[in-house]
């Protein structure tokens, strides 16, 4: 793995960012054509299976996903390849009724 690959240094800001609940920052490593499917396919945060699409999209996902909560990040491997990364995590969530909850995850980054 390549520590200094540019998608490695984006997923890690990216991870940094949502920990210190710093949206400005989040949506400063986005281009304009970002799209967020967190996770593929149908669910309650990708409704329409399309993912969030474009800043206004994915700035309104944050809000909807990741401002109410506190979340930490856990990552137990991580790979690079070309431009892109891919991640082995657990997401630890606390929502803001108290309940706890952990989330394994694989993520990538291109």
């Amino acid at each position: 793995m390549q520590e200094e690959n540019p998608a490695m240094i984006a997923a890690r800001s990216s991870w940094r960012c949502v920990q210190a609940k710093d949206k400005a920052g989040w949506l400063a490593l986005m281009t304009d054509d970002v799209c967020i499917e967190d996770p593929i396919g149908v669910a309650p945060t990708n409704p329409s299976g399309q993912g969030a699409r474009g800043k206004a999209e994915v700035a309104d996902f944050w809000e909807k996903n990741i401002a109410p909560s506190t979340i930490r990040i856990e990552t137990h491997g991580s790979r690079t390849a070309g431009l892109e990364s891919a991640h082995e995590l657990t997401l630890h969530n606390a929502f803001p009724n108290g309940v706890r909850a952990g989330c394994a995850a694989i993520s990538s980054t291109a």
